[in-house]
């Protein structure tokens, strides 16, 4: 097995300090899950390879986060998992209602990296109800846990921490490129894939077992991500990227410490729109 870590290759600016009085308790928060496992009831979806264990996924992720003391604001399959779910509002979308109106969202299905004007870009599949919606939403529109005081949260800000993509590309070779603008504003980490991800019996059960640990205990976010995705058969290569915030440190040494160590009660990271250094790392199993 190998183990990788690229940083990204942006400026640091000068950080200034802002503290929580405490970590957020689970029971004040809410999940929201989404599971495509085929396409039929999608205008223009249905075209899509159709796959096997993305709802066992996703109902067995449901079961630990509700057990975790976790409330669940939504779960959503197939034809009623629309692109706005993760579009930000003020570029068209309704994430405020969805994918950022919760503290950890969840999408299991296809997925595709791109590059647009020399910029990695990510593309889930989801699911088209019009025929003049596209499938797949870009996270180039993509702006999660924004706060008030900052530009996209005046309206509806963002409650968005934990962002999980069990799909192909998710945490692909540029992450950085690919989360650019949902990072420039407050969430915390996004978990996914480089490269393919297995549609298997093998797999179903990693959405589960990371948050088995993550939040039903307080285990390094990385370190579990990691464990939960390796298996004796399948040979995924996962990812996790997170970045500076305004109050994260200053130094390299802040951010790789954040990468390595990050558990769910870290003080919350925060950001004003800065576009700040990242950090990833792939592992695979």
């Amino acid at each position: 097995m190998r183990l990788q870590s690229v940083f990204g290759m942006v400026v640091l600016f000068l950080l200034c300090a802002v503290a929580d009085a405490s970590a957020q308790s689970l029971s004040s928060m809410e999940y929201g899950l989404s599971a495509l496992d085929n396409w039929s009831g999608c205008s223009q979806c249905t075209t899509k390879t159709s796959l096997n264990y993305t709802h066992s996924q996703i109902n067995q992720l449901d079961t630990e986060l509700n057990s975790d003391g976790m409330g669940k604001k939504f779960k959503f399959f197939n034809n009623y998992v629309w692109p706005n779910d993760m579009i930000e509002d003020e570029l068209g979308g309704n994430d405020y209602a969805f994918a950022d109106g919760v503290e950890l969202y969840a999408l299991s299905s296809h997925g595709d990296a791109v590059v647009e004007n020399g910029q990695q870009v990510y593309y889930p599949s989801m699911c088209s109800y019009t025929e003049n919606v596209a499938c797949e939403p870009s996270s180039k529109k993509m702006v999660m846990g924004e706060q008030s005081s900052y530009t996209y949260g005046t309206v509806h800000p963002g409650r968005l921490l934990w962002l999980i993509l069990a799909t192909c590309f998710s945490v692909d070779t540029n992450p950085s490129q690919q989360w650019k603008l949902p990072f420039m504003y407050g969430l915390e980490m996004v978990m996914g894939y480089r490269g393919e991800s297995a549609d298997s019996t093998f797999t179903d059960e990693v959405l589960a077992d990371f948050a088995g640990n993550a939040f039903g205990g307080e285990s390094k976010f990385k370190q579990v991500w990691f464990s939960a995705t390796e298996d004796w058969y399948i040979d995924d290569t996962s990812g996790i990227i997170t970045c500076h915030g305004t109050n994260t440190g200053y130094t390299t040494d802040d951010l790789i410490n954040r990468l390595n160590n990050y558990r769910r009660t870290w003080t919350k990271r925060y950001n004003n729109g800065t576009q700040r250094a990242c950090a990833y790392a792939h592992h695979q199993g």
